[in-house]
């Protein structure tokens, strides 16, 4: 097989991975909160890759296909606290 052939076939191939990935975690998204997934699954790094891909594949869908996705909660981050030092949040 030639260099060409080889490289189409790698890329073919993480298509296709990307794609089962994400029809996964629609179909997951579909029958469980993330709140309820195993932890190996939410603490997973690449679960925000996966859930960006979702949000751009739901685009392509119709309207009676998509449906409503969580954000991973390893995407959330708490915003931080005022500071303390007066009331209002505002530095001496």
């Amino acid at each position: 097989l030639g260099g060409l052939d080889r490289l189409a076939g790698f890329g073919f191939g993480l298509a296709r991975a990307v794609a089962a990935f994400v029809g996964a975690y629609m179909l997951a998204s579909v029958a469980a909160p993330i709140g309820v997934w195993p932890d190996v699954v939410q603490k997973s790094q690449s679960l925000p890759y996966i859930y960006g891909a979702a949000k751009r594949a739901q685009t392509w869908l119709p309207d009676a296909f998509r449906v409503h996705l969580e954000v991973p909660g390893s995407m959330t981050t708490p915003s931080p606290a005022p500071d303390a030092s007066e009331p209002d949040g505002s530095k001496l």
